[in-house]
């Protein structure tokens, strides 16, 4: 391109002096900003669209971000202008790309341990029943044998003996086969749940997009249906804002629910999983669901988000605001009802806060300590 513009379409040089060679690079340099602005608004829109509605990945900070960049984009740009725009561009997109990729293969691998469970319910229940069959042809030929002794009595007792075996056998049988038939329904609602990857409106919170209370009271219990079938640790934290009111009246509640966005992005990104669920539980307090995961895992990345709050403030538009955050970590005890997890994780969020705030407390799952 540079050589047509210095040669124009015929070959012959053009002339510095008539200024069509200045005209030529204004010309072009639009249309080469134009060409490439264009480009980029489409990868735009087409990102925004197809990114993955999952509140854990937030679309809307993702998508907001992208408006960011497409608006610079409606008005003027130099050349070093629209290169620093295109770059935040890709990185922002590419980094999308691999959170929403993370997301799908941990999704994959429940999913696939759940049929995996479900395959060895059913080769459970055709092994039950091959025993089973063996079981009663050995009885039956007991019996055969018992009937060719003389003593009457002796028959008599045999037979009542055998029976008594076959009835306990075959009561046996029914009460596995119900276990198994109940076990089989539990591990086809949780996988019909844990396919529903897009959430409905209702279970997200408006202003940070993650998932509500009423989806994090819902996957607990699938949570914990699927932690004592697979028997695989889970641990939960719960996050609490220390002084909330207090940093209304300082800030003011619009900055404090933008700090409260920063907060929740802070918890997805940078110190839990794609593939933990998180939520918030209400105004000033978050959920965390750490599947296969110990509770030292757990209560090592609540440690750290406490750390990072009380060291770099969020950056809001109206300034910086400082918040720190107290945490109670537990681990799920295989048997134990999901309320009985969550109230052990009050608990500690409860020490946290007697202990005077900006700390984690972690209860293990035999604890029997109580907060007077």
């Amino acid at each position: 391109m540079l050589t047509w513009l210095l040669y124009g379409q015929a070959g012959t040089p053009l002339d510095p002096s008539s200024g069509r060679i200045e005209n030529a690079h204004r010309n072009a340099a639009a249309q080469l900003m134009k060409s490439l602005a264009d480009t980029v608004t489409g990868l735009i829109t087409l990102a925004q669209d197809q990114a993955m509605n999952v509140p854990s990945l937030q679309p809307g900070s993702f998508r907001e971000e992208l408006r960011k960049i497409a608006a610079r984009y409606a008005g003027p740009l130099s050349a070093r202008d629209e290169g620093v725009l295109r770059r935040q561009c890709i990185r922002l997109i590419g980094g999308q790309r691999t959170q929403e990729s993370e997301y799908i293969s941990g999704r994959e691998r429940e999913l696939q341990a759940i049929i995996a469970l479900i395959g060895q319910e059913v080769q459970g229940a055709a092994t039950d029943t091959r025993d089973f069959a063996a079981q009663m042809q050995a009885a039956l030929a007991d019996l055969g044998r018992a009937v060719e002794i003389d003593d009457l009595r002796e028959v008599r007792e045999r037979i009542r003996a055998h029976l008594k075996l076959a009835t306990r056998e075959i009561e046996g049988k029914q009460q596995r086969e119900q276990d198994r038939v109940h076990s089989l329904e539990e591990q086809v609602e949780v996988l019909s749940h844990k396919v529903e990857i897009t959430p409905q409106a209702s279970h997200t919170d408006p202003l940070t997009t993650l998932y509500s209370r009423e989806a994090f009271d819902k996957q607990v219990r699938t949570e914990v249906s699927l932690a004592n079938r697979l028997r695989r640790p889970l641990s939960i934290v719960l996050i609490d804002v220390d002084h909330l009111q207090l940093a209304n009246d300082t800030y003011g509640t619009e900055t404090v629910d933008e700090a409260l966005v920063g907060l929740s992005r802070r918890i997805i990104r940078e110190f839990f999983r794609q593939t933990d669920f998180i939520a918030r539980r209400g105004g000033d307090e978050f959920g965390v669901l750490l599947t296969q995961e110990q509770i030292d895992v757990a209560r090592r990345a609540a440690e750290g988000l406490c750390e990072n709050l009380a060291r770099q403030p969020i950056q809001t538009r109206a300034g910086n605001v400082t918040l720190t955050i107290s945490a109670g970590v537990t681990q799920y005890r295989p048997g134990e009802p999901g309320e009985d997890l969550v109230a052990r994780a009050e608990e500690a969020l409860l020490h946290a806060k007697l202990d005077g705030c900006n700390r984690v407390a972690a209860l293990p799952a035999g604890s029997q300590r109580r907060v007077a």
